[in-house]
C-alpha cells in the first residue's frame, strides 16, 4: 500500500487495531513470536512487545509519504510507479486531496500569479495528478482510492436539489448545500464518488450514512455504517 498522507493522520497503531479485528485468522500465531518461538493466540493477551511487532510489521506494508506542496505531490505521483512496481504494491490512498490545493489558495495561491491564474494552475496540477494516478491504475492493476473534503454548495439550482427523479431526490441528504471541494474540473476526473457523512441528525449511536452519487457500475443508492475497532461496519437499513 501506498499511503499519501497529507492530512499527516496516518496512524500505524489504528492499522494494527483494524487488522487484529477483522483478519485475526491472517494475524495470528507465528506472524509475531517472542523471540523465544513462543506465539501469541489471543489478541487480548497480547504484550505491548507483541504489539509493537505487529505494527511493526504492518508498518512494512505501507509506504507512507509526506508532501509539502500541491506540485510535490503531482511529483511523487509521477514518479511512484518503480517503487510500485519493486513492493507489488496494490492500493494507492490520498488523503487528502482537498488539503494541499485549499491550503496554497488560502495562503495567496501561486506567486507571481494572479488570483484567476493561480486557480488554474492549481486546477491543472490536479489534472496531472488525477492522469498519472488513472496510469498508474492502468498500467499496473492497482486501486486508488482519494479522499477529499466539502464545501458550501451555493448552486441553488441544482439538478438534484429540484429533481423530479426519485433516485435523485434519494441523494439529497440533509446536507444537500454541501458539495465535494475542488470543483467541477476535480470532479469530473473522478470515476467513482462516495460521500460519508458524521453521525446522523446528531445522534450519539455511532450510525452515519455513505452514498454513492457517481458511479458507471450502479444506480445511486445509500448505506449505514458504524465505525468500529475493525473499521466500517454495515447496517442494515429498515
Amino acid at each position: 500500500v501506498v499511503f499519501v498522507d497529507t492530512e499527516q493522520t496516518f496512524s500505524s497503531n489504528r492499522l494494527a487495531e483494524i487488522a487484529k479485528k477483522r483478519f485475526p485468522e491472517i494475524y495470528d500465531k507465528d506472524h509475531y513470536n517472542d523471540g523465544n518461538n513462543k506465539s501469541i493466540s489471543n489478541f487480548g493477551g497480547m504484550d505491548k512487545d507483541a504489539e509493537m511487532r505487529l505494527e511493526k510489521l504492518l508498518a512494512e506494508k505501507v509506504f507512507v509519504v509526506i508532501p509539502q506542496s500541491l506540485q510535490e505531490l503531482k511529483v511523487r505521483i509521477e514518479n511512484l510507479k518503480p517503487a510500485l512496481t519493486q513492493s507489488d504494491a496494490k492500493l494507492i490512498v490520498i488523503d487528502s486531496i482537498a488539503r494541499l490545493a485549499r491550503a496554497e489558495g488560502a495562503i495567496g495561491g501561486v506567486a507571481g500569479l494572479s488570483s484567476g491564474e493561480s486557480l488554474v494552475k492549481r486546477q491543472n496540477i490536479l489534472s496531472g495528478i488525477a492522469a498519472a494516478l488513472k496510469r498508474h491504475a492502468e498500467q499496473l492493476n492497482v486501486a486508488v482510492v482519494v479522499t477529499n473534503q466539502v464545501t458550501t454548495n451555493t448552486n441553488a439550482d441544482s439538478n438534484y436539489l429540484n429533481s423530479n427523479d426519485p433516485a435523485k431526490a434519494n441523494m439529497v441528504s440533509r446536507d444537500s448545500r454541501v458539495a465535494a471541494a475542488l470543483g467541477t474540473k476535480w470532479a469530473h476526473c473522478v470515476n467513482i464518488r462516495i460521500s460519508m457523512s458524521g453521525a446522523i441528525d446528531g445522534k450519539a449511536d455511532g450510525k452515519r450514512e455513505m452514498r454513492v452519487v457517481k458511479s458507471p457500475r450502479t444506480a445511486l443508492s445509500r448505506f449505514l455504517y458504524r465505525i468500529t475497532a475493525s473499521g466500517c461496519a454495515s447496517i442494515n437499513i429498515d
